[in-house]
């Protein structure tokens, strides 16, 4: 389930849908509604790519904290 779910929210499958939708009732959208199916498909398939995808993983991981920020290490670990 959490595989489908994780697919069928990518920007891949977003962008291509979005793309389909727009060719599908391009003559029936006003010209305002075909440029936002366009920039947002554009720019949904930009973020599949792996230039913009390491980006955005590398900015997410910069956000969090440090190893030093986070304090000494516990003396007893617990495992389960």
């Amino acid at each position: 389930m959490g595989f489908l779910a994780s697919s069928l929210l990518s920007p891949l499958w977003l962008g291509g849908l979005l793309f389909v939708l727009g060719v599908a009732g391009w003559r029936r959208l006003r010209r305002g509604l075909r440029i936002a199916f366009v920039v947002a498909g554009a720019l949904l398939l930009a973020l599949a790519t792996p230039l913009v995808a390491g980006r955005l993983i590398l900015w997410q991981e910069s956000r969090a904290p440090s190893p030093q920020e986070c304090g000494s290490s516990p003396d007893t670990i617990v495992v389960l």
